[in-house]
């Protein structure tokens, strides 16, 4: 699945409408994709303004409390009754990028073919770090596929190569990356720079995080107030 799902369809997944057949694709897609994992959020946080509404309001939408709760639960999301809150973010070093659709392998070196791109993305899917590092590490990589590049920063860092992990990610030209990738490369290089033992430098990017709204805002503040 490509496209985005419906607010409907969205709906109708929290409330438990839709056969397996239809809902296991829709919740496979909303867990990878960031777009629709907000606007499944945001059927949830309409549920809760709605309780702070006359009573006939809060029971016309009764009935998407449990559900909501089953379908976050399915996502992943964490829950305080009665609402949703905010996932925590993990820790630099132990952070998994998110995957979302499919990386763009048209601009492939010819003599490298794009099956190794697209099994080094699967293997990254997997969490299998190694493998990505042995597929993609003497690998030429186009700016144009600066989303592999990142994926292998993340990867060398997992198997103990944070000074690799560091030269990857200063060739992505961090800066110019679009959202929200600039982001997350900061939030791996913070991991990168720690295992590294380069704390001050760790800390000043986690300060930029904090600085802007964004998915590290909150773990960024936090990382600073426990220093």
């Amino acid at each position: 699945m490509s496209a985005h799902v419906s607010e409907d369809r969205l709906i109708d997944l929290a409330a438990g409408l839709l056969p397996l057949n239809v809902s296991a694709p829709l919740l496979e897609h909303v867990r990878g994709c960031a777009e629709c994992e907000a606007a499944f959020r945001g059927v949830c946080a309409e549920w809760e303004r709605s309780r702070l509404r006359p009573a006939a309001a809060v029971a016309s939408r009764r009935w998407l409390r449990p559900a909501v709760a089953i379908a976050a639960a399915v996502l992943g999301i964490a829950i305080l009754i009665p609402f949703l809150t905010t996932k925590t973010t993990p820790e630099p070093m132990a952070y998994w990028l998110p995957v979302e659709g499919a990386v763009d392998l048209r601009a492939a070196p010819h003599d490298t073919g794009a099956d190794v791109f697209a099994t080094a993305t699967e293997a990254y899917k997997k969490r299998d770090a190694e493998k990505v590092v042995a597929l993609l590490r003497d690998r030429p990589l186009t700016e144009s596929q600066d989303v592999l590049r990142l994926l292998l920063a993340s990867a060398l860092l997992k198997t103990g190569a944070a000074e690799e992990s560091l030269e990857a990610l200063d060739a992505l030209r961090i800066p110019t990356l679009p959202q929200p990738y600039r982001d997350r490369a900061k939030w791996v290089r913070i991991g990168a720079l720690r295992a590294a033992s380069r704390e001050p430098e760790a800390l000043d990017v986690a300060r930029d995080l904090a600085s802007h709204e964004g998915e590290f805002q909150a773990a960024a503040r936090s990382m600073l107030a426990s220093r």
